[in-house]
């Protein structure tokens, strides 16, 4: 009986015993974690494209969500180019392409980038070489097809890096006719006080884009937009390139629009492969060696249609008095027809807008890059384009250039300012499309070409045809309180220094700035 019991009490302990170790096992597996590997990594995107200096954050995205593992390995394959960092924020080094890498365990996703970069023509004289501050223009010179940018200033109002308020600020002058302080699109004086801001037209007003005025050869620049956020005020740049396979020498203008889509400044474009280097002229009655450039502002190389004309004097571009943009050329033959060129809108035209802005012109000519004023005393002002031989905002030369005084022409007549005389010029040779002129004394010194530029006409902005004159603005009027503006003329048997209309338009030889 006893042993019957004690078999009895001992299997029942045992089943006991082996249900609780099942339950206890059971209980155990519960509370082991579940491993949940990485399935995946993906990127928001797979392509960027960025600028030099610029950064973007990249998200890496690890599947599934609940995976165990989710620690981020970040690699560049070229960290020359771009960097990233341990949170996956991308920095563009240098201009190139890289790839981003996320590694999760053994998953990973790529991120190709491609760095661009917008060269800064600020940067750069009219060669091409690199300058070490920046120095600003209403004119860039283009040696090559790139990408570049302009910084919306006002003209040269940064010089060496800095503010350069003499360009802007003639508060010091005696003379009536004076503008005292130039003023911009809105007739508000530039300068302020803020050498920082002033400068800059985009740190006063909410520029919101960037486009064509025109140009005269067609996409010739295209990609134009505004860097930054449309409507900040901040320092901005307008970004443009020009292809390789539409590089040839041309001119276009481009402008930049305010909240109220009004023109806020506006800059040329000169396109050029041209050795720019300067040629030294002596002036005859001041011995004031000028360095002066080899062409006219915005000269482009004679094409099929001018070569019969001696091949020599090609298309340029029209100015006048005070204002910083140009007028188109004409089309090389010197009939009365303009070069061919394009509006905003892309399409071909001969003809350009020409009104009757009214006189004292400076903001409605801001405001209207692209439109003749036929006013005949639309010029208030003696000091438009240099106070104290300094160069102002609105000159039209471009970096380290300024429009030629009377002064640098001087030497190319044996005397006085008006000979009908040929023998009294100094030149070599016949009149072949323009005069070759000896620069550093009577019949003595390296050559200089004038070409025939003809003009447009005082009342009407049309072209003037036949005469084959070389004819140029000064950066002078007749006097302190005279605003007709001063000029230059060279025919076959004629050299005339002397004044023109106020509304004329000629074109524009430039001397390097002192």
């Amino acid at each position: 009986m006893n042993n019957k019991f004690s078999l009895a009490f001992f299997s029942r302990a045992v089943c006991f015993i082996a249900i609780l170790s099942l339950v206890f096992s059971s209980c155990s597996k519960e509370k082991e974690p579940v491993v949940v590997s990485v399935t995946s990594v993906s990127f928001d995107i797979s392509n960027a494209t960025m600028e030099v200096s610029e950064e973007q954050q990249l998200t890496a995205t690890i599947s599934p969500s609940n995976a165990i593992n989710k620690t981020i390995t970040w690699t560049s394959s070229n960290p020359t180019v771009a960097t990233v960092s341990a949170t996956g924020l991308v920095k563009a080094v240098a201009q190139g392409s890289a790839t981003i890498t996320a590694t999760c365990g053994s998953k990973s996703a790529v991120c190709n980038v491609t760095i661009i970069e917008y060269a800064d023509l600020s940067m750069y004289d009219v060669h091409g070489n690199k300058l070490s501050a920046r120095s600003t223009a209403n004119c860039y010179v283009v040696k090559k097809a790139g990408l570049y940018k302009i910084p919306m200033v006002y003209g040269n109002a940064i010089k060496n890096g800095t503010a350069n308020t003499n360009a802007y600020d003639a508060s010091a002058s005696i003379y009536e006719n004076h503008l005292k302080q130039h003023i911009d699109h809105k007739g508000v004086a530039i300068n302020t006080g803020n050498a920082q801001k002033d400068p800059w037209v985009s740190q006063k007003y909410e520029i919101q884009k960037a486009g064509i005025v025109w140009q005269d050869s067609k996409n010739l620049v295209t990609g134009i937009e505004i860097s930054g956020t449309a409507g900040v005020k901040e320092e901005k740049y307008v970004k443009f390139k020009v292809e390789e396979g539409n590089f040839t020498q041309g001119n276009a203008v481009v402008a930049i629009y305010d909240k109220d889509n009004e023109v806020a400044w506006s800059y040329h474009i000169w396109v050029t492969d041209v050795n720019l280097k300067s040629v030294s002229v002596k002036g005859r009655d001041d011995g004031k060696v000028y360095k002066m450039m080899p062409v006219n502002l915005g000269w482009c190389a004679p094409s099929s249609a001018n070569s019969k004309n001696g091949g020599k004097y090609g298309n340029s571009l029209y100015y006048q008095f005070g204002r910083k943009d140009p007028f188109v050329a004409d089309n090389g033959e010197y009939v009365g027809k303009a070069k061919t060129f394009y509006g905003p809108d892309g399409k071909e035209n001969t003809g350009f807008s020409t009104e009757d802005l009214g006189k004292n012109d400076v903001v409605a000519s801001i405001k209207n890059p692209g439109v003749y004023n036929k006013n005949q005393e639309r010029v208030a002002y003696t000091n438009l384009w240099q106070y104290a031989s300094r160069k102002s905002v609105y000159d039209p030369s471009p970096v380290g250039y300024k429009v030629a005084p009377r002064a640098a022409f001087s030497g190319f007549l044996k005397s006085g300012l008006l000979t009908y005389d040929k023998a009294e010029i100094n030149r070599k040779g016949d009149f072949e499309g323009g005069y070759n002129f000896y620069t550093t004394g009577w019949q003595t010194g390296e050559l200089i070409f004038l070409p025939i530029t003809e003009w447009r006409y005082f009342d009407t902005g049309e072209l003037a045809s036949g005469s084959k004159y070389s004819s140029f603005l000064t950066n002078e009027t007749a006097s302190f309180t005279n605003c007709a503006p001063r000029t230059v003329s060279f025919g076959v048997s004629i050299a005339n220094l002397s004044t023109g209309r106020q509304s004329i338009g000629m074109a524009i030889r430039a001397i390097e700035e002192d």
